[in-house]
Formats: C-alpha cells, structure tokens, sequence
C-alpha cells in the first residue's frame, strides 16, 4: 500500500530513533555492551531491508541480512531470541506510529501488520536457520579439536612417534585414532610408534579391540609398535579376550617404551 510505505518512509529516522531507545530501556543482554549511535546503525540496517520488503512486496531482503546476522551472532554466542525480541521492539514502533497517523483507517494499518508478519516471520526462519547451522559447525569443530587433543601424534626422535591415549576409546574415536595415527606414520616416516595407554579408562573387550586395530594398522605402514602404560584391568582384559599381540612390544612405562624405540633405531638415552 502506497500510503503506508510513504509513511514508513518520511519516518525513517524518528523509528531509529525510537527503536534504539526501546532497545536500551529493555536491557536486552544482546544488546546491552553495544554504544548507542553502534546500535541505531544496526538498526538501521534491519530497517533498510525492512522498506526494500515493504516496496518490493517480498520478505528477501529482511531475511538475506538476519541470516547474515545469524552466522555471525553465532560466533560470538549471541542468543537468538533476545536478537528477535530486539528487532520486535522495532517492529512495534512502526505499529504504534500507524495508529497515531491512520488512526480509524484501518487499512494501513492492517496491510503493516500483516507485512510486519509475514516479514518478521521469514527474518525469524532465516536467522534461526542460519544461527543453528553456524552453531553446528562450531561445535563440529571443536569436537575434532578435543579428538585430536585426546590422541595427539607427537614425534619424539626421527622415525619415533608417541600416541597417548587418554581417555574412552569409541568407535568414533578409534576411527580417528587409527585416522591420524597412519597419517603421523606417512608424514613423519615413522618406523616405531609408541602407543602409551596409562590415561586410557575403558578397558573392556571393545576399547581393546579398538587398541589393537590402531596397532594393526601402523604395522601395515611398516611401522614396529610398542604399547606401554598398561594398567592391571587391561592386562586382564587383554587375557580374556585373547588379545593377539604378535608383532607388538609390550613394556610397563613411557620411559622403557622410549628407550626401546631409540634402540630399535640404534640410538640410546645417556647421562651428561
């Protein structure tokens, strides 16, 4: 409606205004470290979509920028509600400017708010979408990071390598163990590795299982493997499950597994 987008935009700036203090007063947490003039440009921004949408008669451009928005929000751990709950606020000077101009012309009035409706609802999908799906790969990543810090791959000498395991062994896991594992292998031409299982704290017959596939499998690279650190429940375990351990050297401690390594590569620790 012609009327109501001419209004909307003779009014521009007195809605920031208006907006920004509605904000503030409201102490939104979103909002609150944000300095005044800051947050009326936000706002801003918002509402120059908004006009776009109004003459356009779409719902795009309000919902392209919180999208944005969302992805970025999501860095910082912003929540989404209170960012809506903002723009809600902004969304209600406009309907409260409308009833003091139109005031019994009802018109106008309702063509803004079912455009406030209809804009603000594909803004709310878009941002929520967009905030959820940044927030996942967050935390996609971190997790990758946390595996990767609960099984580093740390060269001790050349060609030796040290893998400790702290920690569950998952399924998960063991793929990423056996993953980074071989990977170490190639990159470092690795021919011992050291698998130190003292922080290891499952010790049932599938967290074993998944041990020795990650030792199987630096063998099939040519790598000798010497696992050290283990504890009385996995040696029990080891036992009853028949664990086969040919090809894989087995020492009490981190120390004797060291120097077994530097001596299979014709190398030994010695006192200064």
């Amino acid at each position: 409606m012609e009327r109501a987008v001419a209004v909307f935009k003779a009014h521009f700036a007195g809605y920031l205004d208006q907006a920004t203090d509605r904000v503030m007063v409201a102490a939104i947490p979103a909002y609150a470290s944000i300095p005044r003039e800051a947050l009326r440009a936000v706002i801003g921004r918002a509402f120059g979509t908004v006009e776009q949408d109004l003459e356009r008669g779409t719902t795009s451009a309000y919902a392209d920028y919180l999208g944005q928005i969302g992805r970025q929000r999501a860095q910082s751990g912003m929540a989404v509600g209170e960012m809506l709950s903002g723009l809600d606020l902004g969304f209600q000077v406009v309907s409260d400017d409308f009833k003091a101009i139109f005031g019994e012309d009802l018109a106008p009035r309702l063509w803004w708010e079912e455009r406030r409706r209809e804009i603000g609802h594909a803004g709310a999908l878009a941002v929520t979408s967009a905030f959820y799906t940044a927030r996942e790969a967050i935390i996609g990543a971190q997790h990758r990071e946390i595996m990767e810090l609960a099984a580093p791959i740390i060269p001790l000498h050349q060609g030796v390598l040290l893998m400790p395991i702290v920690g569950s062994i998952t399924a998960e896991r063991a793929a990423h163990i056996i993953e980074s594992l071989l990977d170490g292998i190639a990159r470092q031409r690795s021919h011992v590795v050291i698998i130190d299982v003292t922080g290891m704290h499952a010790a049932d017959e599938t967290a074993i299982d998944h041990l020795l596939r990650a030792a199987r499998a630096a063998r099939l690279l040519g790598a000798k493997v010497v696992l050290v650190g283990v504890s009385a429940a996995v040696a029990i375990t080891l036992a009853r499950a028949g664990a086969d351990l040919a090809g894989i050297t087995v020492l009490g401690d981190l120390t004797s597994g060291v120097e077994h390594a530097l001596r299979l590569r014709g190398l030994a620790i010695t006192r200064l």
